[in-house]
């Protein structure tokens, strides 16, 4: 009985989407100038948001409830998805614990040069001023857990965020291993994941788009 009712209270869908191509995506020393949450899309990543609305539309029925990441470079490419969209068929909703994982002032210092690479394998490695990988699970495991207990009324939902959390999402929603999950490729900017509940709680790969 408390396994129907916590898969009743579950999205039927889910898909995440990475955002478009950044400017530090195209150049990295932009993280020298600018917060990582005030990066921009590029020019390319701009162009690329009418093909990945259209895949959308493709891809997914309405009602849409999208949730998005807070960095900027998520909130342009929703934008960019919802320009082709009947407004009265989405509601939106920002959250930042949808943001990339924090990697900490090392990703724009010198020092990150001498980072064994294993540790940025390291599911449990905090970075100084940064999130480990555990820290941005358990702060996504409490989002999932805030989104179990709305409503559900059956809306395909759809979250436009970031690749590495894209990773340890996958991983809470199908029970796979954080391990594997975490060794999967990055997901390429504007790449969509589809999944889906089964009778077990749990999630399957229902879809998958990645931009050419």
């Amino acid at each position: 009985m408390e396994l129907i009712r916590i898969k009743e209270m579950k999205p039927s869908r889910i898909w995440l989407i990475r955002h478009a191509q950044s400017l530090a995506n195209v150049d990295s020393k932009i993280y020298y100038e600018v917060p990582d949450y005030d990066i921009a899309l590029s020019k390319m990543g701009e162009s690329q948001l009418p093909v990945i609305g259209k895949q959308i539309q493709r891809m997914i029925k309405s009602p849409i409830q999208f949730r998005c990441s807070t960095f900027r470079r998520a909130r342009q490419t929703l934008g960019g998805i919802c320009d082709g969209l009947d407004s009265s068929i989405y509601n939106v909703e920002y959250d930042p614990r949808l943001r990339e994982r924090d990697w900490s002032p090392l990703k724009v210092s010198a020092d990150i040069k001498v980072i064994p690479d294993e540790l940025f394998r390291n599911f449990y490695y905090r970075f100084p001023g940064g999130e480990s990988g555990a820290d941005t699970y358990n702060r996504f495991c409490c989002y999932w857990l805030e989104i179990c207990t709305q409503k559900n009324i059956d809306c395909e939902e759809v979250w436009v965020t970031h690749g590495e959390i894209m990773k340890i999402i996958k991983a809470k929603l199908t029970g796979s291993s954080i391990d594997c999950s975490l060794r999967l490729p990055h997901p390429k900017n504007g790449e969509i994941w589809g999944f889906e509940l089964m009778d077990d709680g749990l999630y399957r790969t229902r879809g998958h788009w990645r931009p050419k």
